[in-house]
């Protein structure tokens, strides 16, 4: 599943809540440990950007840290 946006205004306050947002929905879907690519393209409209987040399910070992 990819969580994607288009046509978002370009500003670190809809980055932000796309981040929010991306990881809630990825992690309901997911219900085990996961991380997010988030990566984003110019948008169609002018000064907008098109957000995308991909998940990386992990490994069990890699879900558990770092090993003191």
């Amino acid at each position: 599943m990819i969580y994607e946006k288009r046509n978002v205004t370009d500003s670190s306050t809809e980055r932000t809540r796309f981040e929010k947002e991306a990881a809630e929905a990825l992690n309901r879907h997911y219900r085990r440990p996961i991380a997010i690519l988030f990566s984003w393209q110019p948008g169609q409209k002018p000064n907008t950007i098109d957000l995308r987040a991909t998940p990386q399910v992990l490994s069990q070992d890699e879900s558990q840290g770092p090993i003191n």
